[in-house]
């Protein structure tokens, strides 16, 4: 069962009853310097009552604000096995009603190596994209961060994270960077939009593949030979298509308008 070191407020009627004390005796005082040593000592003699707490390294102070208590609960009542830590923080003030308990850590979140009043700690954090080695479980914490990252992300030493690998501007102010090399058309360092709008890109496109610009050529002249062939039958075959049916009409009208005459 907790034991608890009870702290009562000073009461107002002693201080009422020592300035009342204070005043009788000032009257028959031979000067007022004298008044205000006593007056100093009073408030000397009673200012450390009034500041009085608890220990705030090995003790929780609970304030009950009902009835203007204040109760020192002791750290050392409770300490947390590997895995749990404690509810509150050793030197924290809370309210009359607070739990104080062990808790149990959560995986990946906090864990707690060590049996005594401590709350449970933070796992590491490495950042997003950024390699690690171990791992945060409940009783303890391996993790490595590693100055390595994800496909498509670079090391930033300056800043410890793990930016993504951008498009080269090629304007001269471009930083390369060989963790980005394998990454097609980005391998510079985040930085501003390019200044300049040349299109180096498509320049080194075209570098790349020459003969794209002779397929072109090519394709594009086969399609007006097509044309101009689609053309020439139309103008030439289609007349002589005209005169050959027509004289053939002519020939059935006149055989049976001589049938008709017979």
């Amino acid at each position: 069962i907790a034991k608890y070191r009870e702290k009562r407020p000073l009461l107002a009627g002693n201080i009422f009853l020592r300035l009342k004390l204070l005043m009788t005796w000032s009257k028959s005082a031979p000067s007022i310097l004298e008044s205000l040593v006593l007056l100093l000592v009073v408030v000397l003699v009673q200012a450390p009552i009034l500041v009085i707490g608890c220990n705030s390294s090995i003790e929780i102070t609970l304030v009950d604000e009902n009835k203007n208590e204040t109760h020192c609960r002791s750290c050392d009542l409770t300490h947390c096995d590997l895995g749990f830590g404690f509810s509150v923080r050793c030197g924290g003030t809370y309210p009359t009603d607070t739990r104080v308990e062990c808790v149990p850590c959560i995986a990946g979140t906090n864990f707690s190596n060590v049996r005594d009043y401590s709350m449970c700690q933070a796992c590491t954090i490495c950042g997003e994209n950024r390699l690690k080695t171990g791992k945060c479980d409940v009783e303890k914490d391996t993790t490595v961060c590693l100055p390595k990252c994800n496909e498509g992300h670079y090391f930033d030493n300056s800043t410890a994270k793990c930016p993504a690998c951008e498009k080269c501007c090629h304007d001269g102010k471009d930083v390369h960077v060989s963790s980005c090399a394998k990454i097609s058309g980005k391998n510079c360092k985040t930085r501003d939009p390019c200044t300049t709008a040349p299109s180096t890109d498509s320049k080194e496109h075209l570098q790349d593949h020459p003969i794209s610009g002779w397929k072109i050529a090519f394709i594009v002249t086969c399609c007006l030979l097509v044309v101009f062939f689609v053309i020439v039958v139309t103008c030439w075959v289609k007349p002589r298509l005209r005169r050959k049916v027509l004289s053939r009409c002519r020939r059935t009208l006149y055989r049976l308008r001589s049938r008709h005459l017979m």
